[in-house]
């Protein structure tokens, strides 16, 4: 222990269990400003047409087709399940924060 940590007034205990939580809420504050970019930026295909690459069923739900747009968003979306392997055109109803939601469009 060093001069200053015993004359300091707190244990080394206490300084060190202060820095975790002060890095812990570092951290927290990190992923919530990841998260609300994140929002932001899905957000922004709402309302639009994108191409996207479909690949097979979501896991949650065997009704709906999933796939990635170009530029690797994963997009969940109602559409004819000839479309399995193709390219096809969805229009984006919803953002969400690790994907986006639509409908197959002609």
């Amino acid at each position: 222990s060093t001069p200053e940590v015993r004359h300091s007034g707190y244990s080394e205990n206490y300084r060190e269990s202060r820095y975790n939580v002060e890095i812990d809420l570092m951290f927290c504050a990190a992923i919530i400003i990841l998260v609300k970019y994140s929002q932001e930026k899905y957000k922004q295909f709402e309302g639009k047409i994108v191409e996207v690459l479909v690949e097979g069923y979501s896991k949650k739900d065997e009704s709906i087709l999933t796939g990635y747009t170009t530029d690797m968003k994963l997009v969940n979306f109602k559409g004819d399940e000839s479309s399995l392997g193709k390219i096809i055109k969805v229009k984006i109803d919803k953002a969400h924060l690790y994907y986006l939601s639509g409908e197959q469009v002609s």
